[in-house]
C-alpha cells in the first residue's frame, strides 16, 4: 500500500472514532464518557503524526528522496486535522452541556 494512502487513513481514523463514538456518547449508548473519547482521540491523533511521519521518512529514504517535504506534508495535514478534530470535540461538547441546560429546565 502506498505510504501516504496509509497515512491519509490514519490520521482520518482518530476524527471519525470521535465523531462516531462520541456522537453515541452523547445518547448515552456507551460505557466511556465522553471526556474519555475526546481525551484519547487527541493523544491517537498525536501520535500518530508522530509514527507516520517517521514511516514516511523511512519511505523517502527508499526511494533516494533527501528533501523533508513527504514529512512536512504529513505534519501540517495531521495539525490541520487536529484543529479539525478539536472544533468537533468543541461543538459535542457544546451540544452536550445544551442538553444537560434544556433537561435541567425541563424538570
Amino acid at each position: 500500500m502506498n505510504p501516504f494512502a496509509f497515512s491519509l487513513l490514519l490520521i482520518l481514523s482518530p476524527l471519525v472514532f470521535q465523531i462516531i463514538l462520541g456522537t453515541l456518547s452523547l445518547l448515552n449508548k456507551t460505557r466511556w464518557s465522553f471526556d474519555r473519547i475526546a481525551t484519547f482521540t487527541i493523544i491517537l491523533e498525536v501520535i500518530f503524526i508522530f509514527i507516520i511521519t517517521q514511516l514516511i521518512a523511512i519511505d523517502a529514504e527508499k526511494q533516494a528522496i533527501h528533501c523533508g517535504m513527504p514529512q512536512a506534508a504529513v505534519v501540517f495535514f495531521g495539525i490541520f486535522i487536529l484543529g479539525v478534530l478539536v472544533i468537533t470535540i468543541g461543538i459535542q461538547q457544546w451540544i452536550r452541556s445544551y442538553r444537560a441546560k434544556k433537561n435541567k429546565d425541563s424538570f
